[in-house]
């Protein structure tokens, strides 16, 4: 049995909570599955600590051998995402 990794959603999960306030939504758009593949866009709704709204988009794809997932990749509008973390550290 393989050991689960260290980091990753671990770090993400931790870097979120010094920017997002608790609380928050997501919202499943689109599920797509085929074969080995399952598809998730969805909507991320949340306030950040500045008080800014937040609502980001996101697709998913995951990959599954058997009934647990094998691999992931996420994507987002990182774009948005930068605005919306520049606007949290601006001091006018």
């Amino acid at each position: 049995m393989r050991s689960p990794r260290r980091g990753g959603a671990g770090i993400f999960a931790h870097a979120a909570a010094d920017v997002f306030e608790p609380g928050g939504s997501i919202d499943i758009l689109h599920v797509v599955a085929e074969d080995d593949l399952v598809s998730l866009h969805c909507q991320v709704n949340s306030r950040l600590k500045g008080g800014a709204e937040y609502q980001g988009a996101y697709h998913m794809l995951f990959r599954l051998e058997g009934e647990f997932i094998a691999e992931t990749w996420e994507f987002l509008d990182t774009a948005y995402q930068a605005q919306c973390l520049r606007s949290q550290t601006r001091t006018d």
